[in-house]
């Protein structure tokens, strides 16, 4: 295959094997989960549509759905309180692709502390915090 067909074939249908990234699970009592998943190529990171994902629990599925526009699934399910992790599965090209994620269960007796290193969550300037003006 030439080197044009090959940029042609990643450019419209992506290339490499699919790549899952699952989301780790916090769940409070008598909560659904919210499992959150994504599915994209390993070159030129396109999306995977219309996948089919399958979520498991305990090696018993609990949801499926279908990829959207961006490769990416929302499946909501109760959970077992025992439940510490889940599988997600999706069979692209012949291939099951396998992502595996972390369930926690929060106790809202106990209390949480949140660390927003990236600015994810607020931009904050640090200096101002820690170091002040005399």
């Amino acid at each position: 295959m030439s080197l044009g067909a090959v940029v042609f074939a990643a450019a419209i249908g992506g290339w490499g094997p699919a790549m899952m990234n699952v989301a780790d699970v916090v769940v409070g009592p008598s909560q659904s989960a919210r499992f959150m998943v994504s599915i994209d190529r390993e070159y030129l990171k396109p999306s995977v549509v219309n996948a089919d994902v399958s979520i498991l629990v305990k090696g018993r599925e609990v949801g499926r759905d279908i990829t959207n526009a961006n490769g990416e699934v929302v499946v909501r399910a109760p959970v077992d309180s025992g439940a510490s992790s889940y599988q997600a599965r999706a069979t692209l090209d012949g291939c099951m692709v396998v992502g595996k994620g972390r369930i926690f269960h929060w106790d809202p007796n106990r209390t949480v502390v949140a660390v927003d290193i990236d600015d994810t969550i607020s931009r904050t300037d640090y200096s101002d915090l820690f170091i002040s003006r005399f």
